[in-house]
């Protein structure tokens, strides 16, 4: 939710502001007077203010990036060794049965 700037005959003021559907959420008994209008410099500063909010958040992505590659990493290595212990673990199974059944035409 953004804050919306509005000068208006007395004072400025400041309300939430919905810019998907371009409403304002100003309280009960608040009223534009007739020559109310969003100040130039209020859009200018939620504008700088909104630009440097994208850079922090690109710069916390970039930051973020290598760490990330190196869990994914570590996940394919992880999955990889239990795919090798499967692999083993029906290795050793296949040879205990053949043992049994060596073992069982013996006696």
């Amino acid at each position: 939710m953004a804050i919306l700037y509005c000068s208006t005959k007395d004072r400025a003021t400041r309300w939430p502001a919905d810019f998907e559907t371009g409403t304002s959420k100003r309280p009960p008994g608040e009223e534009f007077a007739s020559n109310a209008n969003v100040s130039n410099a209020g859009l200018v500063a939620m504008i700088e203010d909104f630009g440097s909010w994208l850079t922090k958040l690109q710069q916390t992505g970039d930051e973020l990036s290598p760490a990330v590659a190196a869990i994914q990493d570590n996940i394919d290595s992880f999955l990889e060794m239990l795919g090798s212990a499967l692999e083993l673990c029906e290795s050793i199974d296949d040879k205990a049965h053949r043992i049994k059944l060596a073992i069982s035409h013996l006696i």
